[in-house]
């Protein structure tokens, strides 16, 4: 009997990707769209995967990624030079620092002057070569360039100084400005500021007591006691008003001491009385910092406050931090800024600050104390139904709800058996966090209690539960929410109408993650073990290592169940940052090893456009397409097919995948 039918078409059965892993579902129920396996592919907000952006060391001076690389071809050959040589053009007088080179091409960096064709080129005054500028470079080879220049200028990088083996404590962005904790040494820690010269250390200043408080030192102002003097770099009242009758005390951060302070009234810039000398403002090593910005006072007034579980609360500006001591017997591990107070857990117990005033924690003046009966692992500031907003308390095996204003608040428990992970909640519309059995979504409700939660990773159950998170961070670039794990890997999550989840692995290990604006845009920032911090989504590679990707999609029987069939080609939609290859392989009857296709494909996908009414004449890539169509040829027979896409670069940027469309032809029943 002969198998197959006469046939004038193929017909196409089309499959729009999305909807992420899913190990739960059986194979033949699955959506056609989403993937049985994968590694190193994202889910995308309204459908589709994107190839993981890479991860490059970052220390505030120009981003690797970002240096212009200049193209030079060879008019014959080049003599052979290296990564680092300083390659001189005559009679131009150009120089430039060379990054990749071949007997017909180079690409250098940090060019000074101007090559011109014709230029004949030395390094060292040996003979190289006649320049020709302009040169026709292949776009695949345009990935070697670019991607050479990224390994020649990331060693430059710098660590956050510190005490080797630590990791980074802490990171965050304010009015566009990176920071970055780090342990200096075993007894302390420093803060350190991204510059266009690296990492460069903001000093800590010090602190003097002081009580009996009637007129405030004015920030900026000289305070004199005696023959000492000093500038008052922040006036930190932690008690009182700075009246007659209910006098401040507090704390004066201070700088450029003359000598050292004693006890007694201030002798000029202010009414109070100085309790002793000062002391320098230390901060303790470990810990792991929970940094947020606030505006309290209006005006470009932005500070952050953060805690780290070892040390006090911290105000800082950007150059004066400023400790928040609170009298309790453990330190605070987290913090939230929620209806002008600064809140903070400190173990079982939740306090916040007077309203408007972060320094203040006494209740006269507002502060207040409630009992969670858990210890506390995040505080999260999130729309509610009661009075307009709401603080969400999750603690390791509890979450509640802290309601109401200055006068009423009152905290409601959700669950008793619901919590988060600390270093885990984020906001996406509304407050995700990983529990026990997995990802919650705490969601605003008319039900009782205003909120409820529910798992959002049912379809990736197995490989959900007992994870242990480090941190976390959402990407408002892309609308992923990321979650770093103790083992390295990397869980992001997609919203939609149903979450899409999908795993990631770094080649190193993220202890801390913020995410700001920077440049007009939003940026990622990754604190790591090995003391770098690292930026999200800009690089080729995981800062010089090779990215490793695969993605397999489900079995699907074309919705003709119990037919055979031929699949002589598929079409994937794929679209990519930069030129690169992909490879492909497809498999029938759940890869019986009998008919399992052992071809494997390899296809080039195009760059990007390059649009005429936006590009530079004499930069674009005028063959560019914004997406492709790739072909993959098969000569599969069987019920059922699976797609498998898979690669390895550490010189492409990522691509994107957007549908397939696997062309059949029917053959006989299954008998």
């Amino acid at each position: 009997m002969v198998d197959d039918f006469p046939a004038n078409a193929d017909a196409p059965y089309p499959i729009a990707l999305g909807g992420g892993l899913d190990t739960e579902t059986p194979v033949l129920s699955q959506n056609p769209g989403g993937v049985i396996g994968s590694e190193n592919y994202e889910p995308k907000v309204g459908g589709g995967y994107a190839r993981v952006g890479g991860y490059l060391r970052y220390d505030g001076r120009t981003r690797p990624s970002d240096v212009e690389v200049t193209l030079l071809g060879a008019q014959g050959t080049f003599g052979a030079m290296v990564a680092g040589n300083t390659v001189i053009g005559a009679p131009s007088g150009a120089s430039a620092t060379v990054v990749y080179a071949t007997e017909t091409h180079l690409a250098v960096v940090r060019v000074t002057g101007a090559f011109a064709s014709g230029d004949t080129l030395t390094v060292g005054g040996i003979y190289k070569g006649v320049a020709l500028t302009e040169p026709a470079v292949m776009a695949l080879e345009f990935n070697d360039m670019a991607a050479a220049a990224e390994d020649y200028l990331r060693t430059e990088i710098g660590k956050v100084p510190g005490l080797d083996g630590t990791p980074v404590r802490g990171a965050a962005i304010l009015y566009g400005v990176l920071y970055a904790w780090r342990d200096f040494d075993v007894s302390s820690q420093k803060v350190y500021k991204a510059t266009n010269a690296g990492w460069v250390e903001v000093p800590l200043l010090q602190r003097v007591a002081f009580t009996n408080g009637t007129v405030a030192p004015v920030e900026g102002a000289v305070i004199t006691k005696g023959g000492v003097t000093a500038t008052v770099r922040r006036v930190v009242a932690q008690a009182g008003d700075w009246t007659v009758g209910n006098k401040a005390s507090g704390w004066l951060i201070i700088s450029g001491a003359s000598g050292a302070f004693t006890a007694g009234a201030l002798t000029g810039g202010g009414t109070l009385d100085l309790s002793g000398a000062q002391s320098q403002i230390v901060l303790a090593p470990g810990g792991r910092w929970v940094l947020k910005p606030y505006n309290f006072s209006g005006g470009l007034t932005m500070r952050l406050y953060g805690a780290d579980g070892v040390n006090d609360l911290i105000e800082f500006d950007g150059t004066v931090l400023v400790p928040i001591p609170v009298s309790m017997p453990v330190k605070p591990s987290t913090i939230e800024l929620h209806k002008q107070y600064l809140w903070a857990a400190f173990g079982v117990s939740v306090q916040r600050s007077s309203i408007q005033d972060p320094y203040a924690w006494n209740v006269i003046t507002g502060s207040a104390e409630l009992a969670m009966g858990d210890t506390v692992t995040d505080l999260v500031s999130v729309a509610g139904q009661k009075d307009e907003s709401a603080l969400m308390v999750l603690a390791k095996d509890k979450s509640a709800v802290i309601y109401g204003d200055a006068t009423t608040f009152q905290i409601d428990t959700l669950s008793s058996k619901v919590g988060g992970q600390a270093y885990t909640a984020q906001v996406l519309g509304r407050v995700v966090a990983l529990d026990a059995a997995g990802m919650r979504d705490f969601t605003p409700t008319q039900s009782f209690g205003n909120f409820t939660s529910q798992t959002i990773t049912e379809h990736i159950r197995r490989k959900a539960t007992s994870l242990t998170a480090r941190a976390s961070v959402v990407s408002s670039r892309y609308g992923r929410y990321r979650l770093f794990l103790n083992d390295g890997s990397v869980l992001v999550g997609a919203p939609g109408k149903r979450w899409s989840w999908m795993f990631c692995s770094l080649p190193f290990q993220v202890n801390v993650a913020c995410e700001g604006e920077m440049d007009g845009l939003s940026r990622v920032f990754v604190g790591c073990d090995d003391g770098y911090v690292r930026e999200a989504d800009v690089s080729r590679s995981f800062d010089g290592e090779p990215v490793s990707h695969w993605l397999k999609l489900p079995y699907s029987n074309l919705k003709k169940p119990g037919r055979r069939k031929k699949v002589p080609r598929s079409e994937l939609e794929v679209s990519g940052q930069s030129a690169g290859r992909i490879s492909y392989a497809i498999e029938a009857d759940y890869g019986d090893p009998e008919k399992l296709e052992t071809s494997v494909v390899t296809v080039e996908t195009p760059p990007p456009a390059t649009l005429w009414d936006i590009g530079n004449w004499d930069t674009g890539v005028w063959d560019g397409q914004a997406g492709q169509t790739v072909h993959l040829r098969t000569l599969d027979v069987g019920q059922n097919f699976a797609l498998t896409v898979f690669g390895e670069s550490k010189t492409e940027l990522p691509h994107e995948l957007h549908s397939v469309i696997v062309y059949h032809r029917l053959l006989r029943s299954v008998r």
